[in-house]
């Protein structure tokens, strides 16, 4: 079987928890935003996932930075579920399984409270925060 996209994992790690997945009203997205899209929604990205080498060549260990970027119609809204998607991630080692390997998601590293976005029809909220995910890959 194909390793799923880190993506993927990080979408059934955060609704795997009844909190998040009662909040997250839209579930969570990569890429692009649906046109008709259902708030508060959880947006994933990959910003870089660089690979530890030595002379002798790769290691094998990845460090990706992901950045979760948590929407929604409402300040409370986007607050609680970034306080739920927090409590979830933040921490967690050792119990996900990516392909053969396994996940060690160090910390939340960035946390900023944005919006309404300007020129928008409707205010729309966001917190942005961005984890380190460690794991070894073949």
């Amino acid at each position: 079987m194909a390793t799923p996209p880190l993506e993927k994992v990080l979408d059934n790690i955060l609704l795997a928890d009844a909190t998040v997945a009662a909040l997250a009203a839209g579930g969570v997205e990569t890429g692009d935003i649906p046109p008709n899209a259902t708030y508060p929604l959880i947006l994933v990205f990959r910003i870089d996932a660089p690979r530890d080498d030595t002379i002798d060549g790769p290691l094998g260990r990845v460090t990706a930075r992901m950045q979760l970027e948590i929407r929604g119609n409402t300040k409370p809204d986007v607050f609680n579920l970034a306080q739920a998607v927090r409590r979830r991630l933040n921490g967690l080692s050792g119990t996900f399984t990516y392909g053969a390997d396994t996940l060690q998601i160090l910390y939340a590293k960035i946390d900023t409270d944005q919006g309404p976005f300007p020129g928008q029809d409707r205010g729309i909220y966001r917190i942005i925060q961005d984890y380190m995910i460690t794991y070894q890959e073949d």
